[in-house]
């Protein structure tokens, strides 16, 4: 399975959520990249954000954006972006993407809402977010509205 994070211009949100889920799924077989709907490509991470890494022991001194394009986003089975704006953008680049693209609340909304309810199927970590992939049409609805994080769940 390959994630792929998406902020605008992949170089402060995306690149830690990349770096972050890299370091906490190493083990997996799950691949890890990140976009941008509007990417300075080929820049270093943002001053900020390597402080950030830094502070928790991640290197970033490797890291270089990269411009989202349809074949990123039809290559990847989860897409998970900040804003609903960036969202909006991403299906536009990628229609066909539009399944599998959230807003990080929203697919954090979505996984606890399917934890509570016990409908998270599957051994593995991929098998388990393809599983609540795969309800979010039906799940999504109990959920806040897209792009708002009411602090709970119904």
């Amino acid at each position: 399975m390959r994630v792929l994070f998406i902020c605008t211009g992949n170089i402060c949100r995306s690149p830690m959520g990349e770096l972050l889920f890299r370091t906490y799924t190493q083990g997996t077989s799950l691949e890890v990249g990140s976009a941008g709907t509007h990417s300075l490509a080929g820049h270093s991470i943002d001053p900020s954000s390597k402080a950030l890494m830094d502070a928790v022991g991640i290197d970033s001194s490797q890291f270089r954006s990269t411009q989202l394009t349809q074949d990123i986003a039809d290559n990847s089975d989860l897409i998970l972006c900040f804003e609903p704006e960036q969202r909006h953008n991403i299906v536009v680049i990628a229609p066909t993407a539009l399944p599998y693209t959230f807003t990080l609340t929203d697919f954090s909304n979505m996984c606890a809402y399917c934890a509570q309810h016990n409908m998270i199927t599957g051994v593995t970590i991929q098998e388990r977010l393809q599983s609540v992939i795969d309800q979010s049409m039906q799940i999504r609805p109990m959920l806040p509205p897209l792009g708002h994080d009411s602090g709970s769940l119904p």
